[in-house]
């Protein structure tokens, strides 16, 4: 895994990132089966616009559950670390290792090989996932999607909001989830490749 400083939300870390197929984008390119999703293309497109235009594409805007995991994330890290009676690594975007997809990890402890990812959203969701008790399937991907670019066998999942009983949850690795999406990640680089070069001026 290679490992980026700049700091998340950075311009340098939204440069680091333009036309790159990153975890919590996983499920544009496969469903929670490792079949490929029905995004797929409209995401293959939107990166090969990134990468000929240098901008981040229109579709990569914040919604409101964005944006507040920014203003509440850092004191639910703060919340974790002290249950954890660990300090966390916060970094910016991480590569595989052919550096060809990433992730941006709420935070990391690479003593223990594992990575966390923080949710804060609205009450009435952190209700939802409280009272479900597991992982929530639409953040699946992204968490088994973290395990592959790191190498890491576990994930820490951690649903937070002020005043409320959090959610804390260890996943495991789920290898052939991992595989197909590795396989489809490979696929899914090779006609982005493509893409760019035919559709760049200078081709």
């Amino acid at each position: 895994m290679i490992i980026m400083k700049d700091e998340q939300g950075s311009e340098p870390w939204k440069e680091s990132r333009l036309g790159i197929p990153t975890a919590s984008n996983f499920h544009l390119i496969v469903d929670t089966k490792g079949n490929p999703s029905k995004s797929r293309t409209k995401y293959l497109y939107n990166l090969a616009g990134e990468r000929i235009s240098g901008q981040m594409s229109v579709d990569s805007f914040k919604t409101f559950h964005t944006e507040r995991g920014n203003t509440v994330e850092p004191e639910a890290r703060n919340e974790l670390s002290f249950i954890l009676g660990e300090e966390l690594e916060t970094v910016g975007l991480c590569l595989a290792d052919d550096g060809s997809f990433g992730m941006s990890p709420d935070a990391l402890l690479r003593s223990q090989k594992v990575g966390f990812e923080v949710k804060c959203k609205s009450f009435f969701y952190h209700c939802e996932m409280v009272d479900a008790g597991k992982l929530p399937t639409d953040h699946f991907t992204q968490v088994q999607g973290g395990m592959l670019v790191s190498g890491y066998d576990h994930w820490v999942f951690f649903a937070y909001f002020p005043g409320a009983k959090p959610l804390l949850l260890k996943i495991k690795r789920d290898n052939d989830f991992c595989n197909r999406l590795q396989n489809e990640l490979v696929l899914f680089n090779r006609e982005l490749d493509a893409l760019v070069k035919k559709m760049s001026q200078s081709a």
